[in-house]
């Protein structure tokens, strides 16, 4: 079934790849929220399960170290301040490798579907669709009240 244009018609051919080009130099690329999402969501599922006992055990480690302080370092600021200081240092490092997969698998999710495109095009604001006039209608219109 051909597709529907703007105007209420059927498209009968395919886009030319000057046209796709064209597209692709603007920053106009398939995108899809869903696909990233859903990736997303598997890769935390699969870190949690690859990577969770030992962050379970470092974040274990630094609970049990935090509540044996001595009182001695809780009565001294420098004392609280190398025992809080040794703590986030041991909760990133034992994080570090869950959020580096995530890091990773946030990259890689929008370009498995359109490719990687770098357009400054795309980064370009458009004064056209600035219209303070058009906005407050939109703020009071009929829908807006419903």
């Amino acid at each position: 079934m051909a597709k529907e244009n703007e105007d209420g018609q059927e498209k009968t051919e395919e886009p030319t790849s000057k046209r796709l080009n064209e597209a692709r130099k603007k920053g106009d690329i398939p995108r899809s929220k869903d696909l990233n999402t859903m990736l997303l969501t598997l890769v935390a599922a699969a870190s949690l399960l690859v990577f969770g006992p030992g962050v379970a055990e470092v974040l274990m480690e630094i609970f049990h170290y935090n509540f044996s302080i001595s009182r001695g370092d809780i009565f001294d600021t420098q004392g609280v301040f190398r025992h809080l200081t040794r703590s986030v240092k041991e909760a990133i490092l034992g994080l570090l490798p869950m959020m580096g997969v995530f890091i990773l698998a946030a990259l890689i999710a929008p370009i498995s579907l359109g490719g990687w495109n770098f357009s400054t095009e795309a980064l370009v604001p458009k004064f056209s669709r600035l219209n303070p006039i058009e906005g407050i209608k939109r703020l009071f219109s009929l829908n807006s009240l419903v």
